[in-house]
């Protein structure tokens, strides 16, 4: 499924600064789907920039079926681009 901006990923937290930012994200799109490169078309207009945190949450408003901490590994004005935590 591709990136609606109808449904944006939302700021739900952030440092005093504004230099590290938490987002999190509720769609029907698979985890797999969103890191796709420059999924969040609209994502650096938003705010979101390399390092900030995205919470992935697969499902809808009453049941979440997977879920994954992502982040931010590429920003700019034609899309955001976010990878699996590293280990």
């Amino acid at each position: 499924m591709a990136y609606s901006t109808s449904n944006p990923p939302m700021l739900v937290s952030q440092t005093p600064a504004g230099t590290y930012r938490v987002f999190s994200y509720l769609s029907t799109n698979a985890v797999g789907a969103t890191d796709a490169t420059g999924f969040f078309t609209d994502g650096y207009a938003r705010g979101m920039r390399i390092g900030d945190r995205v919470n992935v949450q697969v499902g809808t408003s009453t049941a979440v079926t997977d879920a994954a901490d992502m982040y931010v590994s590429a920003a700019s004005s034609t899309g955001v681009t976010i990878t699996g935590a590293s280990t």
